[in-house]
């Protein structure tokens, strides 16, 4: 027996009471250490492919997404030392693939963009405009499958360690492996079909052919006998459609009538003397257009629709009062257009439309046109027929008269 207080093979201290042998052992104290790693990777691969071919253009992206979370838990206790290591690897693909066809007819485009940039941020607005009928047809397909794996790997190991009286150590290793393996996936497809069709009316004006009707003179001085056409032989009027001549679709149009000469017009208005406004017309149509015409008998110098010997007097005081300087006319106006109409009837030989003598040029009232009437006059009465071309021969060759044209024809 050892003494007390003595310590043993063992490294314990002995001792006794009460007469009895005592062993004793140490406490040992117990600790748990538990380490928790995870660690998480995440892969993205995007790929995108267009295809354009004919007018289609194909998009096709596809979308694949790995992400790996591995979790690891060590935990020390009393000499057990477990470790858990779970690993979970989640795939998801996403395959979106945009198929648009685009029959397009355009007559005018016009695109403008306008470029905004402030502070880093880029705004760019770009606006076409496009006359014709655009056709867009979009297939969207888009296919997402997700693949998920939960790999779970559990391993411990334990260490008994015991110290007894004896020198016996006894060791125990436990190692479990716990393997959980989860596979999801997920398909999911959906198919977007989008068309829009657009169509911009086009207007197209089309101009309407522009007429252009001038007519000549505003006032016209004829005689009742003149035959003349108003447009073709007078030239009154003219019209021109899209750069072509169309006068002689042009009539004179009086009181709803039409009337192709001075001679038509006198007669139908039916008065001593004729002073109208007649309308212009195209193609049986008013243009707007219009003109003043004043005919009378020629030697019918007061205008009262005869020749007699009362016109012939009223010449030879006209032509009396002027050769004694004095003023005169036949209206008592000698600024008005019937007072150039009576001269006109008057100056039976030159017949000038001047409305007064011009000594100039000969053409003047005088004796010899108050002889005129009178013999007119007289033939007339005798029940001869007279015509003032046989009367005065030398009308045939006065310019731009009545007189020369019919001697033309």
């Amino acid at each position: 027996m050892a003494a007390d207080g003595v310590t043993n093979l063992f490294g314990t201290t002995v001792g006794t009471i009460d007469g009895a042998i005592n062993v004793y052992v140490d406490v040992v104290e117990t600790t748990t250490t538990t380490t928790t790693t995870t660690t998480t990777t995440t892969t993205t691969t995007t790929t995108t492919t267009t295809t354009t071919s004919s007018g289609e253009t194909t998009t096709t992206t596809t979308t694949t997404t790995t992400t790996t979370t591995t979790t690891t838990t060590t935990t020390t206790s009393s000499g057990e030392t477990t470790t858990t290591t779970t690993t979970t690897t989640t795939t998801t693909t996403t395959t979106e693939t945009t198929t648009t066809t685009t029959e397009s007819t355009t007559e005018a485009t016009t695109t403008t963009t306008t470029t905004t940039t402030a502070t880093e941020e880029s705004t760019t607005t770009t606006m076409t405009t496009t006359t014709g009928t655009t056709l867009t047809l979009t297939f969207t397909t888009t296919t997402t499958t997700t693949t998920g794996t939960t790999l779970t790997l559990t391993y411990t190991t334990t260490t008994t360690t015991a110290t007894t009286a004896g020198p016996t150590e006894t060791t125990t290793e436990s190692t479990t492996e716990s393997t959980t393996e989860s596979t999801t996936e997920s398909t999911t497809e959906s198919m977007t079909e989008s068309t829009t069709e657009s169509t911009i009316e086009t207007t197209t004006t089309t101009e309407e052919p522009v007429l252009k009707v001038t007519v000549t003179a505003l006032v016209g001085y004829y005689l009742s006998v003149d035959e003349r056409d108003f447009i073709t032989d007078l030239g009154l009027a003219s019209a021109i459609l899209d750069g072509e001549d169309v006068s002689d679709a042009l009539t004179f149009v009086y009181d709803g009538e039409t009337y192709a000469t001075p001679a038509e017009l006198f007669k139908g208005v039916g008065e001593a003397y004729t002073a109208v406004t007649v309308d212009v017309y195209y193609d049986g149509a008013a243009t707007g257009e219009t003109m003043t015409i004043y005919i009378a008998i020629k030697g019918d110098t007061d205008l009262n629709g005869v020749v007699n010997i009362q016109d012939a007097y009223a010449v030879q005081v006209y032509s009396a009062k002027l050769a004694s300087g004095n003023s005169w006319s036949f209206t008592g106006n000698s600024e008005s257009k019937l007072e150039v109409l009576a001269y006109f009837v008057s100056d039976v030989d030159t017949e000038s439309l001047k409305g007064q003598n011009d000594n100039t040029t000969g053409e003047v009232i005088n004796i010899q046109d108050a002889y005129n009437i009178q013999v007119f006059f007289a033939d007339t009465s005798a029940g001869t027929n007279p015509e003032w071309d046989d009367q005065i021969s030398t009308l045939s060759s006065l310019t731009g008269s009545y007189w020369e044209w019919k001697a033309a024809q």
